[in-house]
């Protein structure tokens, strides 16, 4: 239902959302996973942008400067409401800092999803969330790392859909994350289709 290349191009190519406020903080540079990519946050706001019952959210991001060894809690990917986050997660040392998601539940407690994965600037790294009631799943690279059904994104906080989407990859004036081949669905993705979207830049000949 949504698509953004940013090749360059400032608004989406696919949209049958509607009227999207779309705000950056950042740059477009050349080289990414397929032409241009943005260095910096993207905001995606409107009233009802995606349901909250049933969807998903794919892109491609690195880490610019920051890494899961020396860095914690750092941000790449909210929305809003209710409280959504992908993120090094805020552990002790190293090692137990992996690429994570939480998000809030009816009691308002925060559900986790860790992967196992640590992040490194320099690298792309292909992430798609999906959700359909109570099954929500993190994959990365085309694998799921990690799952939960413990609770909807559905919730008392929220009318059923989520109003604000934001790639975050700059705070304060510190650029820490970068972006590329951002789509949002309004249905949960199959693991087939999941590996077909990452194979899709990396190996056509692995499409299934």
């Amino acid at each position: 239902i949504f698509y953004m290349s940013l090749d360059g191009v400032e608004q989406a190519e696919i949209n049958e959302i509607g009227d999207v406020n779309i705000t950056k903080n950042g740059e477009f540079v050349k080289g990414g996973v397929r032409g241009d990519y943005f260095r910096g946050s993207i905001t995606l706001k409107k009233d009802k942008i995606i349901g909250l019952d049933e969807g998903s959210v794919e892109f491609w991001f690195q880490p610019y400067k920051h890494n899961s060894y020396s860095d914690r809690n750092v941000k790449f990917l909210s929305i809003w409401p209710p409280s959504i986050g992908f993120y090094i997660f805020n552990g002790l040392g190293p090692g137990e800092r992996p690429l994570s998601m939480y998000f809030t539940k009816d009691d308002g407690s925060l559900t986790f999803i860790h992967s196992s994965l640590d992040v490194y600037p320099g690298k792309w790294y292909h992430t798609v969330i999906t959700w359909e009631g109570k099954e929500i799943k993190v994959y990365i690279d085309g694998n799921k790392t990690g799952e939960s059904s413990d609770s909807s994104l559905h919730t008392k906080y929220n009318d059923g859909f989520a109003n604000q989407i934001v790639f975050c990859g700059e705070w304060q004036g510190d650029i820490y994350a970068e972006f590329d081949e951002i789509y949002l669905y309004d249905k949960a993705l199959t693991e087939d289709e999941i590996k077909n979207a990452y194979w899709r830049y990396r190996d056509k000949s692995k499409l299934v």
